[in-house]
């Protein structure tokens, strides 16, 4: 989907590259934050999925 993309607030017309380019940082600090976010998740759903059990230790 290459079409171009409008911005609601300053009414200006970016491609999808531009977009890119210009919110990278922004992006990659959201990428970070949810992957952050997708382990602690992961390992609180391991340690209770696995409590009580004396042969496997989430750490």
């Amino acid at each position: 989907m290459d079409a171009p993309i409008r911005c609601a607030g300053c009414d200006r017309i970016y491609t999808r590259e531009q977009l890119i380019a210009e919110n990278g940082e922004m992006i990659e600090s959201a990428l970070e934050d949810i992957k952050a976010d997708m382990m602690d998740h992961a390992r609180k759903t391991f340690r209770d999925a696995f409590r009580g059990s004396k042969y496997i230790k989430v750490r």
